[in-house]
């Protein structure tokens, strides 16, 4: 009896610890790798489904990676039967099986070992019976897991375009590659790239690390060969597949491919067109696909705007009086967002061939318009040689309209006015019983929005180095500038606008009213008529005071542009100037019908 009893209480001591698993597969217990003591198998549990009847004890591991699960009952103090399987309770596909394999720790050789290859995210099901371990009988067993060692990847496949594909598209001679990496094995670090044009004689082109490259140069009618080599830090794939396409044929080129076939562009008739079309080729500018218009009016003299603006792509334009084109007389990149405009002027004589492009390889649809205007002829005083002499106090009239640029592009007046284009009419004025302060007004009239005034020393220049005085280049109502202390002599004056909106849409050319008026130096002024002023600076108010009446107090900023006027009529006035922002300001005080300039500085 007490035998019995102490058996009653060690076995129950040994459940407590024991490692047991489910009664069935649904019921299996899930295990990571590790020693397992002391597991029995529960009577009645419900049999077996991969072993040899009766019941069983199930476990259940999910693997985590590839590579070796190793599953042992040696030694474990029990002849046992192990059985593997994978799939769905109930119909197990077994994977492996062992009865006996080792030692079993009680003089025999009926315990089990197996090893199996598993796969990522696969459950293995364990299934030990008790054909040959009684539910009494207590085992130990384990089960170790090995990584696979790392590895070269595996070949790429899933070729685009498919394998021996035929009739490939090559845009611009352009055909994109893709490819899908292996789905099992180790990844791949970059994809070296072969190609050729005989099967089994491939060059490389270099490593990608994307999944796609672009090749260029692709003839049409032609097969080329190519194959990928996944590699990583332990070598190159082998054994990868060589694949194959076959262009298609050229298709026809546009009608207006070159400029000896050129489309008529006619004034105020738009036309539709497209450089995205397989055929069109690139005649040069721009690495894009162009077509051609001609303009041609012939005993006409007019200037001619082509425009673009409005078409679906980022567009080029370029102009040329010849073809085959060499003479390129005009192009424009951006005029109306990422679309061209530009004007060129048609001599009556000439032929003009358009190219309509694209910016770098833009391609796409767009709409072509041409607008004429009857160019209008220069006027008289174009150029500096032509000026037309102005009589001191006594107004002028002039215009811009239809003018030529006598300047020098960037350093043509940029001070005072830095547009590049100038459309510049000249005058001239003569100074004697000096030294005099010369003051120069223009007063715009008609369309005109701009009068801009340079004065230069005597002889004709147009830089900007060169000049004496300039202003007003954005003052819509013209511009007044002065020159002081001027020693007797001739001097120029150039007037101008900076263009017709075809060369410029923030200014016109137009009409407008010139006076040049001339005075004593500030010097005689004030000692002819005891006229003196101060504080200069000036902070608030400038007091002027004379013997003579003060008629006209007039502020102008260094552009030209009036600030401030007064008609106060007495011989002592305060010209309030606290409003105006600090800088150089001219101040034109006129006594007796004599016009001083006066420059002062606001605090």
């Amino acid at each position: 009896m007490k035998k019995i009893t102490l058996l009653f209480i060690m076995l129950t001591f040994s459940f407590g610890f024991a490692q047991n698993g489910g009664d069935t597969c649904g019921t299996a217990v899930a295990v990571t790798p590790g020693s397992f003591t002391a597991t029995l198998i529960t009577q009645d549990s419900g049999g077996s489904e991969m072993g040899t009847g009766g019941d069983s004890a199930w476990f259940a591991y999910t693997a985590t990676e590839d590579g070796t699960l190793n599953i042992s009952s040696c030694n474990g103090g029990a002849d046992s039967y192990i059985s593997v399987g994978t799939g769905t309770c109930g119909a197990l596909a077994i994977e492996e099986q062992n009865d006996d394999s080792c030692a079993s720790g009680l003089g025999n050789n009926y315990a089990s070992e197996l090893s199996i290859a598993v796969t990522n995210g696969t459950v293995y099901y364990m299934e030990w019976d008790d054909r040959y371990v009684s539910g009494a009988n207590a085992f130990d067993w384990s089960f170790t897991f090995t990584a696979l060692p790392p590895a070269v990847p595996e070949c790429a496949d899933t070729p685009t375009p498919a394998n021996g594909a035929e009739d490939v598209i090559a845009v611009g001679g352009n055909v994109t590659l893709s490819w899908v990496p292996s789905l099992t094995g180790e990844p791949a670090d970059e994809y070296e790239i072969f190609g050729g044009t005989e099967p089994g004689v491939l060059t490389s082109f270099g490593f990608v690390t994307e999944l796609t490259v672009n090749t260029n140069g692709n003839a049409y009618d032609t097969t080329y060969y190519w194959m990928i080599v996944p590699t990583n830090a332990l070598g190159a794939a082998t054994g990868c597949t060589e694949w194959s396409y076959t262009t298609g044929s050229a298709p026809p080129v546009p009608t207006n491919d070159e400029c000896d076939t050129a489309i008529s562009l006619v004034c105020g008739m738009p036309l539709t067109g497209t450089t995205d079309d397989p055929g069109a080729t690139d005649s040069g500018g721009n690495p894009a696909a162009d077509v051609w218009y001609v303009y041609e009016n012939l005993g006409v003299l007019e200037d001619v705007t082509v425009s673009l603006c409005g078409s679906g792509y980022d567009t080029n334009l370029r102009v040329y009086s010849d073809c085959p084109a060499t003479d390129q007389i005009a192009t424009n990149d951006d005029s109306c967002g990422l679309q061209s405009q530009l004007t060129f002027t048609n001599d009556g004589v000439g032929t003009y061939y358009i190219m309509v492009e694209g910016y770098n390889t833009s391609i796409g649809e767009f709409v072509i318009t041409a607008s004429c205007d009857v160019s209008i002829p220069a006027p008289v005083n174009d150029n500096c040689d032509a000026s037309i002499a102005l009589t001191i106090g006594i107004s002028e009239s002039g215009t811009t309209a239809g003018a030529t640029d006598q300047g020098t592009g960037p350093d043509d007046d940029t001070t005072c006015d830095p547009f590049d284009f100038h459309a510049d009419v000249w005058y001239s004025v003569t100074l004697s019983d000096g030294p005099n302060d010369l003051v120069v007004t223009t007063t715009t009239t008609g369309t005109s929005d701009e009068a801009g005034i340079a004065i230069y020393p005597t002889e004709c220049d147009f830089l900007d180095a060169s000049s004496i005085a300039c202003g007003g280049g954005d003052d819509p109502d013209g511009a007044m500038v002065t020159a002081n202390a001027l020693a007797d002599g001739t001097y120029y004056i150039r007037v101008w606008s900076n263009g017709v909106a075809a060369r410029s849409t923030s200014r016109i050319e137009g009409t407008f009213d010139i006076v040049a008026d001339a005075s004593l130096s500030t010097t005689d002024f004030e000692n002819e008529l005891a006229f003196t002023f101060f504080p200069n600076p000036v902070n608030d108010n400038i007091t002027l005071n004379a013997q003579k009446d003060i008629q006209n107090v007039t502020v102008y900023n260094m552009l030209g542009q009036n600030v401030l006027r007064a008609t106060p009529n007495t011989m002592t006035t305060e010209v309030n100037m606290s409003a105006l922002q600090s800088g150089a300001y001219f101040v034109q005080v006129t006594i007796e019908g004599i016009t001083e300039t006066l420059k002062i500085l606001k605090n």
